[in-house]
């Protein structure tokens, strides 16, 4: 993500009742993401079973990352293991 993207989505306000949507949409992203690149769902794949620790880029809030503070949460990483779980059995369609 270039910072142009970066400082535009900082400066964004957040949407309403963020708290209570923010993992769905994540989780409906990164779906369309593997669904769309194949390439990426073999990789992804690829990690096997075991847990994923998303480590973040660009400053990601301590909510989506694995990190060392009591804030993080890895909800990239555990949703990225949903997802390769998802595409093992196939249940990721091509995308809308």
């Amino acid at each position: 993500m270039s910072s142009l993207a970066v400082n535009r989505a900082r400066e964004s306000a957040v949407r309403e009742r963020w708290d209570e949507i923010q993992l769905g949409l994540m989780a409906a992203v990164l779906r369309q993401k593997y669904a769309r690149y194949p390439e990426l769902t073999e990789i992804l794949r690829s990690t096997g079973t075991g847990p994923i620790d998303y480590q973040g880029i660009f400053g990601d809030p301590a909510y989506w990352t694995e990190g060392k503070t009591a804030e993080a949460r890895n909800w990239v990483g555990r949703l990225l293991e949903v997802v390769r779980s998802e595409a093992t059995l196939g249940l990721l369609g091509p995308p809308r």
